[in-house]
């Protein structure tokens, strides 16, 4: 998967409320700035999750102002699926740092069994964490809309936890209504236990080699377009209980 190059918006246009939320942009935003460039407003961390987070973020960000995040971020493919198939490869650990403490950080750790949910989730993960490290108009538009901060998670202080959170209405009002800051343990087990993206194809299918001279394992474009499609993605009722 490459990085999408960045493309001319104009940056009024791009501060519409999309169709998912239900607040009114914060008259503290600045139009003048680009949409890309605003980073959600993030409180201490309230978990383990946050602070890994916070940690790559603030880590990277060092490496980013000397352009050392350019190998993982837009000269080869990301994220890597190399570190999901083979996290204890040193070799890819040190070519792909951020998606190899996903891995080994965050996917290893959550109770996600089956292998289309992980890339899945290393997908979504990586492109929103390398947006927070390196905010760039092609970082910022090569996540899918659903995936872009509300304007909640822009203006209402919240954890970094819930910038990770797939459903964007979800992540509006989790953002806004501070009851929910502290519930990350019982999100995480809803969703962990049903969450699916309703893949019809083969494993085999998920996956395609790219073109370049070592003919990395990377997501088969099929199978990218369908996880970019927020109505395949579902989970169990319960998630609706909480």
């Amino acid at each position: 998967m490459t990085v999408v190059q960045g493309t001319a918006h104009d940056s009024t246009q791009d501060l519409r409320i999309p169709s998912y939320c239900e607040v009114v942009v914060n008259p503290g935003l600045s139009i003048s700035s680009e949409i890309w460039s605003i980073l959600p407003r993030h409180i201490t961390p309230t978990c383990a999750l946050d602070r890994v987070v916070t940690e790559i973020i603030q880590t990277r960000r060092t490496y980013e102002i000397f352009r050392g995040n350019d190998l993982e971020f837009s000269n080869r493919p990301f994220p890597s699926v190399q570190s999901l198939l083979n996290p204890k490869d040193e070799m890819e650990t040190q070519k792909s740092p951020v998606t190899s403490s996903i891995v080994n950080n965050i996917i290893q750790v959550m109770t996600v069994p089956t292998l289309p949910e992980q890339i899945a989730i290393l997908f979504f993960m990586g492109s929103v964490i390398r947006w927070l490290v390196s905010p760039t108009p092609a970082n910022y538009y090569s996540m899918p809309e659903w995936l872009r901060p509300t304007p909640s998670q822009l203006s209402c202080p919240h954890p970094v936890w819930i910038d990770l959170f797939i459903w964007p209405k979800a992540r509006d009002r989790m953002s806004r209504e501070p009851k929910y800051h502290g519930e990350i343990a019982i999100m995480t087990e809803v969703s962990n236990a049903s969450l699916c993206v309703n893949w019809p194809f083969p494993l085999s299918d998920m996956l395609s080699h790219d073109n370049g001279p070592e003919a990395e394992l990377v997501l088969n474009p099929t199978f990218e377009r369908h996880i970019r499609d927020l109505k395949n993605w579902s989970v169990g009722p319960r998630m609706f209980e909480v």
